[in-house]
């Protein structure tokens, strides 16, 4: 009569620690079907798992870990449900919530038997929770995640860089940083060169400046600023995706000539042909003085 084949309870209740490790070792996890299907004494299932090919290549130390978790379900149960506890914070301060147990567990299961320190247990976290994340539609939106994306976003403001997609370009950039480690300034590295390489084509007037360290909205600044005194409306309604202020910024061209910058008197010149202009009091006020000169040269007024 052919065994049941051993469901994933049988496994753990039967070698405890152990199951976590086959999850982890496939090989281990072959092992681990045979010898609850063949009922195996914990002695046959060790000297197995001894002469894999995991175990040979696996360091001394990691494996002398394993066999003590191994020799002690009690301990190895305290070890796991600590370990989870601590890849936990490290997830809640990248701004994962919410990962189930046996997958924070099991990230700390892999790292401890990588012989992974410290810091490379956080990188380790990180790749590993990505992944998941990315799988399981568990993208992280606050942490320190969160906090890059929204650094990120406020760049690509700032570049005048608005795709569609922004808001997947930034997490694939920022995933990617985070998974090579970058801390700080170098987080942003890539995507601030991206956005740059992005500005100086669109804006070749500027591209010194922008290379030089100034945002298209530095540049655009004094532009905005008239653009508001001279339609008489807040600063903060004029963007960098404005049609005049897009303009101005990619300059001028003559034939045979690259682009060159508009000044700001002549956007100005422009912006009074705008329909707008004709219902603020700036023009009123220059149409009344305007009839006061003519009517003086006519000699209508004294």
């Amino acid at each position: 009569m052919t065994a049941p084949v051993p469901t994933p309870e049988d496994i753990k209740a039967q070698y405890g620690f152990v199951a976590m490790l086959a999850q982890s070792v496939p090989e281990v996890g072959a092992l681990m079907q045979r010898a609850v299907a063949e009922k195996w004494t914990a002695e046959r299932f060790q000297m197995a798992v001894a002469n894999t090919n995991w175990w040979k290549s696996t360091p001394a130390q990691t494996r002398q870990w394993v066999t003590q978790q191994a020799a002690d379900p009690a301990s190895a149960a305290r070890s796991m449900k600590t370990g989870g506890d601590e890849i936990n914070v490290i997830a809640n301060r990248f701004g994962f919530q919410g990962i189930p147990e046996d997958v924070l567990q099991k990230i700390w299961l892999e790292g401890q038997m990588s012989g992974y320190d410290d810091s490379m247990m956080q990188q380790w976290t990180w790749n590993a929770l990505w992944q998941y994340g990315r799988a399981n539609g568990q993208v992280p939106t606050g942490g320190e995640f969160g906090a890059r994306v929204q650094q990120a976003r406020e760049l690509a403001g700032s570049y005048g860089y608005m795709p569609d997609n922004l808001d997947s370009q930034i997490q694939t950039a920022m995933g990617a940083s985070l998974t090579a480690g970058q801390t700080g300034d170098g987080g942003m590295a890539d995507w601030l060169n991206k956005l740059k390489s992005y500005a100086k084509s669109k804006f070749a007037p500027f591209a010194d400046r922008i290379d030089k360290g100034e945002t298209v909205y530095d540049i655009a600044q004094p532009y905005i600023d008239m653009y508001s005194q001279t339609l008489e409306i807040n600063p903060h309604d004029v963007g960098l995706d404005d049609k005049y202020v897009q303009q101005w910024l990619q300059g001028k061209s003559e034939a045979g000539k690259p682009p060159a910058a508009v000044a700001v008197w002549q956007a100005q010149q422009e912006l009074r042909k705008d329909p707008r202009w004709g219902f603020t009091n700036n023009a009123r006020q220059s149409a009344a003085e305007t009839a006061t000169v003519i009517g003086k040269a006519f000699g209508f007024i004294g």
